[in-house]
């Protein structure tokens, strides 16, 4: 049961303070899935990161395999709500809670697709000197055969474009968004960015949509204080 608001659980000891990236991991009823995703972000060859697991008051047994997480690898940590507040406050209280430099959100039932997609996709950030960095990603439906993946072909178009500069581009951009997918599982935003997005969110588009299009909304938002951004290949 979840007998308060926000219950954060973590290890105290070898607690990383400063973190590069912050994996935000929105949870509801996922005892199924939630190991294996975990898992995925824990063989990252980046180590210095932090993953915070939202828990959105699970009806399941996810308790059980989140203990055993936090028991394994202290740089986990849990924020459990009260009653289901839905992934747009989900998402935020995860962010709001994390102190990554760099923030990627990553869905329970997600996989990363090999153990240097965080490592790769951090260096081109800051080579650059982007605001973020958005990756491709294939779909799978059955976790015991991953051989069947689907590449969306509106991301490949969109990756064609490359680097996005200036504000006439990100509102094509933006356009783009909502003709697809615009998810935000794939894309790695500095953590001051998405402040100033967020700072845009009212509660009209929040009671408007609930969690309708709250990929493509929370997209939006960031790119219209963003300067610049970079579409990769990397999934």
């Amino acid at each position: 049961t979840c007998i308060e608001e926000k219950l954060i659980y973590q290890l105290k000891e070898n607690l990383q303070s400063n973190p590069l990236i912050s994996i935000i991991v929105p949870s509801y009823s996922k005892e199924k899935v939630i190991m294996k995703s975990i898992r995925s972000i824990q063989n990252q060859s980046l180590r210095n990161i932090e993953i915070l697991i939202v828990d959105d008051c699970s009806t399941d047994d996810s308790n059980t395999y989140y203990n055993e997480l936090l028991r394994t690898d202290h740089r986990i940590r849990i924020v459990k709500h009260m009653k289901n507040m839905g992934v747009w406050r989900t998402r935020i209280d995860g962010f709001l809670y994390s102190r990554g430099e760099y923030i990627i959100h990553f869905d329970a039932g997600d996989l990363y697709s090999d153990n240097y997609v965080l490592e790769d996709a951090y260096k081109v950030v800051k080579k650059h000197h982007l605001n973020s960095i958005k990756m491709t990603f294939r779909l799978f439906f059955n976790y015991n055969n991953l051989s069947y993946n689907l590449i969306p072909s509106n991301l490949l178009k969109i990756n064609k474009t490359k680097i996005i500069y200036g504000s006439k581009n990100i509102e094509n951009y933006n356009k783009l968004i909502f003709a697809g997918w615009g998810n935000i599982w794939t894309r790695l935003t500095h953590s001051d960015i998405i402040f100033r997005g967020l700072n845009l969110l009212n509660t009209q588009i929040l009671n408007l949509y609930k969690n309708l299009w709250e990929d493509n909304w929370w997209n939006i938002l960031i790119n219209k204080v963003s300067r610049n951004f970079l579409v990769i290949k990397r999934i």
